[in-house]
């Protein structure tokens, strides 16, 4: 993922690209690709209206373990945020 993880437009392996065009924005962006976000907000309100409290795509569990190994990237390149300090 060459660049905005939050909201690729593009993924390469093994030398080979794969493009993943996001729809026009409706309003100002104040990051690239934010529209790519829509996908998940339109299914967290969908699991609302269901009355969901969790998704049955993207678990508790499994959201927890991509912050998990998240904050051990971060651990492992020595990033640190004043909010991380008790």
């Amino acid at each position: 993922i060459p660049s905005t993880f939050w909201s690729p437009v593009q993924l390469v392996v093994n030398g080979k690209s794969e493009e993943c065009p996001l729809p026009s924005p409706s309003q100002k962006l104040y990051f690239p690709n934010t529209t790519g976000l829509r996908y998940e907000a339109e299914h967290v309100r969908q699991c609302l209206l269901q009355g969901l409290k969790e998704s049955p795509v993207m678990s508790h569990a499994d959201s927890e373990l991509v912050h998990s190994i998240l904050d051990e990237v971060r651990r492992q390149l020595g990033v640190s945020y004043p909010q991380d300090r008790p």
